[in-house]
């Protein structure tokens, strides 16, 4: 989901929603948008089988594995697969 689409779904202007998620979140879309799909992450690599963290990026909205994992280690502390283990 983009900016535009989320803000056309709520009625508003996709500066409006930018605007309101500083004041209300205190982040970007982008940075809210991550740390949802993020927390949808964890929820899987803790109770989601064996789903590789390939299928875990895809289902949670990110298109490459790499770039998954680089997010997941920065927010999180740790890489995924290691967060699996862990668990």
């Amino acid at each position: 989901t983009t900016l535009d689409e989320a803000a056309a779904l709520v009625g508003v202007s996709a500066f409006r929603l930018a605007h309101l998620l500083r004041e209300e979140q205190g982040m970007t879309f982008k940075q809210l948008q991550h740390k949802v799909r993020l927390q949808q992450a964890v929820r899987l690599l803790e109770h989601g089988g064996g789903l590789s963290i390939k299928e875990v990026a895809q289902r949670c909205g990110f298109e490459d594995a790499l770039y998954f994992s680089r997010v997941f280690r920065k927010a999180i502390g740790h890489a995924p697969s290691e967060h699996r283990i862990n668990q």
